[in-house]
């Protein structure tokens, strides 16, 4: 994907600049937003947002996001667990 396809796709699925990307990663010290931990070459960082929303919350670690997306899916199930 070269960079001006790059850019069409971020405004388009997430309403960011790629300098609004680079804020990010400034504003967390290039680590994840979740775990605080500085990316690998096998979990990079990536643009997290609510599904519901649309709105850009931060980056995070690609296996981050998919932890915390599966817990936003299955959050009513947990808080019944946890309650009990």
């Amino acid at each position: 994907m070269n960079l001006k396809e790059r850019e069409r796709n971020l405004r388009r699925r997430y309403g960011i600049t790629p300098s609004g990307v680079q804020f990010f990663n400034i504003m967390q010290g290039g680590k994840c937003g979740l775990c605080s931990k500085l990316p690998t070459s096998t979990d990079k960082l990536v643009i997290d947002h609510d599904h519901i929303t649309g709105r850009v919350r931060g980056l995070l670690h690609v296996s981050c996001n998919s932890k915390l997306a599966w817990y936003e899916h299955n959050k009513e199930r947990i808080n019944k667990w946890v309650m009990k």
